[in-house]
């Protein structure tokens, strides 16, 4: 491979954000002066642009600062190293249940050797274990240890594409999930591209997630004009205020024992007759300005909000002193919202299932346990149709210099139809309900097997000697501590009323027109 096929947009972009971040300038200065935007969304491609020495936007010393970044970087892929940004424990393994081999002081340097997901393999003296990749510093970007919500160079940046990087919805069926995909990237894919190489990820990961939380919309239309889209919880505001007002909670609010996150109801008045109201904006707004009588902070912490429809109680985790600044900044714009997401998946562990593409574990982090299987299944299904809608649109050259170098796009090919995006959900959640269907099938037949042992373990007991009989009954004893083990997380009522859940979303597909 030669030194230019190793360069690919990925490598160029950092090169360019360190040479900015060396010479004391913004981190997009020297991206906006060139027009390099259109690297941001073909990130892994091959550079294909003109030489560094060729680029006529940069003076000599800034070129000579980015080829000086470039060959740095190209050297450290055969070594790299990182930098501990503090105190850190060198694990045994990728992982917190993996034990200390030792603490590591800040600004140790250490040689990676390889990754699984957020964790590095590194080389420390003459001893090898494993950092999360949070706690260092790698040379090939800048440190990014700060709320992405509080950066003023990100907080400038337009929200749409670049020029050329748009999805033609042209002959996409109006109302399809296809039209949906295209039309929240071409309003949001400008900061939706930025934001994802922040973090590391798919842009098209971000979309899907965005428009199967609220639709790809954050404000809908409201009695004095738009407002943020927004979703009550009944058990969320017991938990932060009906507990300690039982008997006029259970006035007004009902939810489903066992499943809290079904059974949804209210009503303003307790002669009055209980009323659904999730899936109506009218209606979710009427019970969240009532909750805000009882308690406008339990009732802001209650519910979930705008394009990523955040839980109002993660207001820490996006960057906010408390709820009501949280609901604020988010009823602002879109673009706080956007950002707030991002920042909510940094600060937690949703980041890595999400650059592993594990959107069942993202789910859990992010909607909670309870249909975790139903959203990763929702969010991988958008993820492949926003990839099948990326590919057919006529790529630029990775070199994107200048909007007008961007060819005519083509013409997509024959729309997707609605029929076939409720195909593809059908497929992706029986799928997924088979491989539930076989961990369920697989511990039953380990009971049936461990109850089989210790059985035979009797007989031999009374028809033979007490050492034939120890083995089975022993190996019937670690089945019983084996099934007892796993049980709770595979057979437990949640788990049965998961596949219940998915049986019915399958059942509800096949009827639809």
């Amino acid at each position: 491979m030669t030194i230019s096929e190793r360069i690919t947009n990925q490598l160029l972009l950092d090169a360019v954000f360190l040479a900015a971040e060396e010479m004391g300038m913004g981190r997009f200065d020297l991206i906006a002066r060139a027009d390099l935007w259109p690297l941001l969304y073909e990130r892994p491609a091959v550079y294909g642009g003109p030489p560094v020495v060729a680029l006529a936007a940069f003076n000599d010393g800034e070129r000579k600062s980015i080829q000086r970044k470039l060959i740095e970087s190209l050297a450290r892929q055969q070594n790299p190293t990182a930098t501990t940004l503090g105190h850190l424990n060198l694990r045994a393994g990728p992982g917190t249940q993996f034990g200390v081999l030792q603490t590591l002081l800040p600004d140790t340097q250490l040689q990676v050797l390889g990754e699984e997901g957020d964790w590095l393999r590194v080389q420390v003296d003459s001893r090898q274990g494993y950092v999360h990749r949070e706690y260092v510093k790698l040379p090939s970007q800048p440190v990014k240890n700060r709320l992405l919500a509080t950066q003023p160079e990100l907080l400038r940046l337009s929200l749409t594409p670049h020029p050329g990087f748009q999805l033609a919805q042209e002959r996409m069926t109006p109302g399809s999930l296809a039209f949906a995909l295209a039309d929240l990237w071409n309003r949001y894919g400008g900061l939706l591209a930025v934001l994802a190489n922040e973090l590391g990820i798919d842009p098209g990961v971000a979309v899907a997630v965005l428009q199967a939380e609220s639709g790809g919309q954050g404000f809908a239309p409201g009695p004095a004009g738009l407002r943020m889209i927004i979703r009550f919880e009944n058990h969320i505001f017991y938990d932060r205020w009906g507990r300690n007002n039982q008997e006029r909670f259970n006035n007004h609010f009902v939810y489903a024992s066992g499943q809290s996150w079904t059974g949804h109801r209210w009503r303003p008045d307790p002669a009055t007759a209980w009323q659904e109201f999730h899936g109506n904006q009218d209606r979710e707004w009427q019970v969240y300005e009532f909750a805000a009588g009882l308690d406008r902070r339990a009732a802001r912490e209650s519910i979930s909000m705008g394009l990523p429809q955040v839980m109002g109680f993660n207001f820490q985790s996006v960057g906010y002193p408390h709820a009501d600044a949280m609901f604020d900044a988010f009823a602002s714009s879109e673009a706080r919202q956007i950002f707030g997401f991002f920042d909510f998946v940094r600060s937690r562990a949703a980041l890595s299932p999400l650059r592993g593409r594990q959107y069942t574990a993202f789910a859990e982090i992010y909607n909670g346990q309870g249909q975790a299987a139903v959203y990763g299944a929702i969010i991988q299904q958008r993820v492949e149709l926003f990839a099948q809608l990326w590919q057919q649109r006529s790529a630029p050259t990775s070199r994107g210099i200048g909007p007008e170098e961007a060819p005519v796009p083509a013409p997509l090919s024959p729309p997707i139809s609605g029929e076939q995006e409720r195909v593809a959900l059908r497929r992706g959640l029986a799928r997924l309900l088979a491989d539930q269907r076989r961990s369920l099938i697989f511990h039953q037949a380990l009971l049936a097997v461990t109850i089989l042992t210790i059985l035979s373990g009797v007989v031999l007991a009374f028809v033979g000697t007490i050492g034939s009989a120890l083995p089975p009954l022993l190996v019937g004893l670690a089945g019983l501590i084996a099934y007892a083990y796993v049980r709770p997380a595979r057979q437990s009522p949640a788990f049965r009323a998961k596949i219940a859940e998915l049986e019915r979303l399958i059942g509800q597909s096949e009827r639809l027109p």
